[in-house]
């Protein structure tokens, strides 16, 4: 199989369309859980990530943020910083 075969991306199309609306379920904890938060928010946050699942991630990302956090102020702060470049730390000079 060649990822790069135009068949191959078609049928991997496909199937994608056919498994929709299967649900998987997972466990993680939460240290790993703020971890892909972090890199979905860095993946995110590319000025050419956009389009539909792009957008999908991100309500994605946001119900994830909200799951960990629940009531609490300070985890929702936290997470939801990593959506504002503001935040970001800067980058040491070479």
């Amino acid at each position: 199989m060649n990822p790069s075969d135009p068949d191959f991306q078609c049928r991997f199309t496909a199937r994608i369309v056919e498994l929709q609306g299967h649900m998987l379920r997972m466990e993680i904890d939460v240290p790993r859980a703020v971890m892909l938060v972090a890199q979905l928010q860095l993946a995110l946050r590319h000025p050419d990530n956009k389009g539909e699942s792009a957008r999908t991630m991100r309500e994605f990302t946001k119900g994830l943020i909200a799951l960990i956090a629940g009531r609490d102020e300070l985890l929702k702060t936290g997470l939801e910083a990593g959506f504002d470049p503001a935040h970001d730390e800067p980058r040491p000079a070479v």
